[in-house]
Protein backbone atom coordinates (compact mmCIF):
# COMPACT_ATOMS: atom_id res chain seq x y z
CA UNK A 1 0.00 0.00 0.00
CA UNK A 2 2.49 2.46 0.82
CA UNK A 3 4.17 1.54 -2.64
CA UNK A 4 0.70 2.73 -4.33
CA UNK A 5 1.10 5.85 -2.24
CA UNK A 6 4.81 6.67 -3.47
CA UNK A 7 3.88 5.99 -6.64
CA UNK A 8 1.35 8.18 -6.98
CA UNK A 9 3.29 10.91 -5.52
CA UNK A 10 5.96 10.68 -7.13
CA UNK A 11 3.92 10.71 -10.86
CA UNK A 12 2.24 13.78 -9.42
CA UNK A 13 5.47 15.65 -8.73
CA UNK A 14 6.70 14.53 -11.83
CA UNK A 15 3.54 16.41 -13.83
CA UNK A 16 4.04 19.41 -11.30
CA UNK A 17 7.53 19.51 -12.46
CA UNK A 18 6.44 19.01 -16.64
CA UNK A 19 4.06 21.84 -15.82
CA UNK A 20 6.72 24.16 -14.09
CA UNK A 21 9.19 23.59 -17.30
CA UNK A 22 6.29 23.84 -19.83
CA UNK A 23 5.36 27.65 -18.34
CA UNK A 24 9.00 28.90 -17.73
CA UNK A 25 9.50 27.20 -21.75
CA UNK A 26 6.08 29.51 -22.37
CA UNK A 27 7.44 32.78 -20.89
CA UNK A 28 10.68 33.11 -22.02
CA UNK A 29 9.48 32.19 -25.72
CA UNK A 30 7.05 35.08 -25.34
CA UNK A 31 9.47 37.36 -24.05
CA UNK A 32 11.98 36.45 -26.91
CA UNK A 33 9.19 37.64 -29.34
CA UNK A 34 9.06 41.06 -27.80
CA UNK A 35 10.97 43.57 -29.67
CA UNK A 36 14.31 44.54 -27.76
CA UNK A 37 13.81 48.14 -26.91
CA UNK A 38 17.24 49.63 -27.43
CA UNK A 39 17.28 50.94 -24.47
CA UNK A 40 13.95 51.93 -23.71
CA UNK A 41 11.45 52.38 -26.39
CA UNK A 42 9.40 54.89 -27.42
CA UNK A 43 5.75 53.90 -28.67
CA UNK A 44 5.55 56.21 -31.23
CA UNK A 45 3.03 55.75 -34.38
CA UNK A 46 4.50 55.54 -38.03
CA UNK A 47 5.21 58.95 -39.49
CA UNK A 48 4.96 60.57 -35.91
CA UNK A 49 7.64 62.82 -34.88
CA UNK A 50 10.15 63.32 -31.77
CA UNK A 51 12.49 65.60 -30.50
CA UNK A 52 15.40 64.98 -28.56
CA UNK A 53 19.07 65.65 -27.67
CA UNK A 54 21.51 62.84 -29.54
CA UNK A 55 22.94 61.42 -26.25
CA UNK A 56 25.40 58.28 -28.32
CA UNK A 57 26.55 57.53 -31.79
CA UNK A 58 27.03 53.86 -32.08
CA UNK A 59 27.85 53.83 -35.59
CA UNK A 60 27.05 55.57 -38.70
CA UNK A 61 23.94 54.97 -39.16
CA UNK A 62 22.51 54.36 -35.39
CA UNK A 63 22.40 56.67 -32.51
CA UNK A 64 20.87 57.65 -29.13
CA UNK A 65 18.39 60.01 -28.65
CA UNK A 66 16.78 61.18 -25.26
CA UNK A 67 13.51 62.16 -25.63
CA UNK A 68 11.65 65.04 -23.15
CA UNK A 69 10.25 62.12 -20.90
CA UNK A 70 13.97 60.91 -20.17
CA UNK A 71 13.76 58.36 -21.96
CA UNK A 72 16.04 56.85 -24.19
CA UNK A 73 15.72 55.30 -27.29
CA UNK A 74 18.02 54.05 -30.70
CA UNK A 75 17.25 55.23 -33.86
CA UNK A 76 18.28 53.63 -36.70
CA UNK A 77 18.88 56.01 -39.74
CA UNK A 78 16.28 55.36 -42.47
CA UNK A 79 16.81 55.17 -46.43
CA UNK A 80 20.79 54.22 -45.46
CA UNK A 81 23.73 51.86 -44.61
CA UNK A 82 26.92 52.72 -43.76
CA UNK A 83 29.89 50.34 -43.34
CA UNK A 84 29.99 48.18 -40.32
CA UNK A 85 32.57 48.64 -37.43
CA UNK A 86 36.36 47.25 -39.27
CA UNK A 87 35.21 47.90 -42.38
CA UNK A 88 36.98 51.08 -44.36
CA UNK A 89 34.89 54.08 -43.88
CA UNK A 90 32.79 53.17 -40.98
CA UNK A 91 34.92 55.04 -38.43
CA UNK A 92 34.50 58.06 -40.73
CA UNK A 93 31.26 57.84 -40.96
CA UNK A 94 30.54 57.21 -37.47
CA UNK A 95 33.13 60.48 -36.53
CA UNK A 96 30.85 62.51 -39.38
CA UNK A 97 27.04 61.43 -37.91
CA UNK A 98 28.92 62.69 -34.33
CA UNK A 99 29.65 65.91 -35.86
CA UNK A 100 26.48 66.36 -37.16
CA UNK A 101 24.57 65.40 -34.54
CA UNK A 102 26.31 64.61 -31.36
CA UNK A 103 24.96 66.28 -28.46
CA UNK A 104 22.59 68.46 -30.55
CA UNK A 105 18.85 68.75 -29.88
CA UNK A 106 17.26 66.72 -33.12
CA UNK A 107 14.04 65.59 -35.00
CA UNK A 108 12.69 62.53 -36.03
CA UNK A 109 10.30 61.45 -38.19
CA UNK A 110 9.58 57.82 -37.79
CA UNK A 111 8.84 55.31 -40.52
CA UNK A 112 9.48 51.84 -39.22
CA UNK A 113 10.47 49.98 -36.28
CA UNK A 114 12.81 47.20 -37.11
CA UNK A 115 13.75 43.60 -36.06
CA UNK A 116 15.76 44.48 -32.84
CA UNK A 117 13.06 47.34 -31.90
CA UNK A 118 15.26 50.41 -33.26
CA UNK A 119 13.20 53.67 -34.47
CA UNK A 120 13.75 53.69 -37.95
CA UNK A 121 13.69 57.06 -38.69
CA UNK A 122 14.71 60.39 -40.84
CA UNK A 123 16.52 62.39 -38.54
CA UNK A 124 17.26 66.59 -38.94
CA UNK A 125 19.76 68.16 -37.07
CA UNK A 126 20.21 71.88 -37.71
CA UNK A 127 18.00 71.39 -40.36
CA UNK A 128 20.02 69.09 -42.16
CA UNK A 129 18.96 65.58 -43.16
CA UNK A 130 21.48 63.04 -41.49
CA UNK A 131 20.69 59.95 -44.00
CA UNK A 132 20.88 62.53 -46.90
CA UNK A 133 24.35 64.16 -45.52
CA UNK A 134 26.03 60.77 -45.37
CA UNK A 135 24.89 59.34 -48.41
CA UNK A 136 26.03 62.57 -50.43
CA UNK A 137 29.46 62.56 -48.73
CA UNK A 138 30.05 59.23 -49.78
CA UNK A 139 29.76 57.53 -46.66
CA UNK A 140 26.86 55.23 -46.60
CA UNK A 141 24.50 53.40 -49.36
CA UNK A 142 21.43 54.13 -50.59
CA UNK A 143 19.34 51.49 -48.73
CA UNK A 144 17.03 50.41 -51.81
CA UNK A 145 15.96 47.12 -50.53
CA UNK A 146 14.25 49.95 -47.87
CA UNK A 147 13.99 52.97 -49.48
CA UNK A 148 12.99 54.35 -52.83
CA UNK A 149 13.62 57.68 -52.13
CA UNK A 150 14.65 59.74 -54.91
CA UNK A 151 16.89 62.39 -53.29
CA UNK A 152 19.14 59.77 -51.58
CA UNK A 153 19.50 58.26 -54.97
CA UNK A 154 20.61 61.39 -56.09
CA UNK A 155 22.80 61.97 -53.89
CA UNK A 156 24.71 58.35 -54.43
CA UNK A 157 24.99 59.41 -57.86
CA UNK A 158 26.36 62.63 -56.86
CA UNK A 159 28.82 61.56 -54.29
CA UNK A 160 30.01 58.41 -56.98
CA UNK A 161 30.79 61.12 -60.31
CA UNK A 162 32.58 63.37 -57.58
CA UNK A 163 34.25 60.75 -56.03
CA UNK A 164 33.59 61.22 -52.41
CA UNK A 165 34.28 59.36 -49.42
CA UNK A 166 33.83 55.29 -50.45
CA UNK A 167 33.40 56.58 -53.58
CA UNK A 168 37.20 58.24 -53.99
CA UNK A 169 39.67 55.47 -55.94
CA UNK A 170 38.14 55.30 -59.17
CA UNK A 171 34.52 55.98 -58.76
CA UNK A 172 34.45 52.64 -57.35
CA UNK A 173 33.31 51.30 -53.56
CA UNK A 174 33.08 48.37 -51.93
CA UNK A 175 28.90 47.38 -52.95
CA UNK A 176 27.06 47.38 -49.92
CA UNK A 177 26.96 43.56 -48.49
CA UNK A 178 22.92 44.46 -48.04
CA UNK A 179 22.53 45.10 -51.86
CA UNK A 180 24.32 42.15 -52.99
CA UNK A 181 22.55 39.92 -50.90
CA UNK A 182 25.59 39.59 -48.67
CA UNK A 183 23.92 40.32 -45.11
CA UNK A 184 26.16 41.44 -42.42
CA UNK A 185 23.19 41.39 -40.30
CA UNK A 186 19.90 39.80 -40.79
CA UNK A 187 17.01 42.24 -42.98
CA UNK A 188 14.82 44.85 -40.93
Amino acid sequence: MARRRLGRAAGAGTLVLLLAVSALVLTRNACAQQPRTGGGAVLAELGSSLSGRVTRVYDGDTLELRVSDGRSVRVRLEGIDCPERGEPFSTVARNFTRQLAFDKDVAATVHDVDRYGRLVARVRSDGKDLSWELVNAGLAWHYTRYSNDPKLAAAEADAKKNRRGMWAHGGTSPSSPLEEGKSRRPPR
